[in-house]
Order: structure tokens, then C-alpha cells, then sequence
């Protein structure tokens, strides 16, 4: 999941300042919006 989208990880982490959320976003790209 992770190494798979490595330019979803990396917009991930910009809007969020955790790793796990990044993980998550993939899943539930909800979790990126609250926090």
C-alpha cells in the first residue's frame, strides 16, 4: 500500500504531519481531511 502509491504517501504527509495517517489515507482518505 505504501510503497505502492509513493506520490499519494508523500501528498499525504505534506497536508498531515503523521506517517500513520499516510498508511490510513490509502484506506480512508477521510482521516487526511479532520486532521
Amino acid at each position: 500500500m505504501d510503497f505502492q502509491s509513493p506520490v499519494k504517501k508523500r501528498k499525504c504527509q505534506r497536508h498531515s504531519t503523521g506517517t500513520t495517517v499516510s498508511l490510513t489515507s490509502t484506506a480512508q482518505p477521510v482521516v487526511t481531511t479532520p486532521m
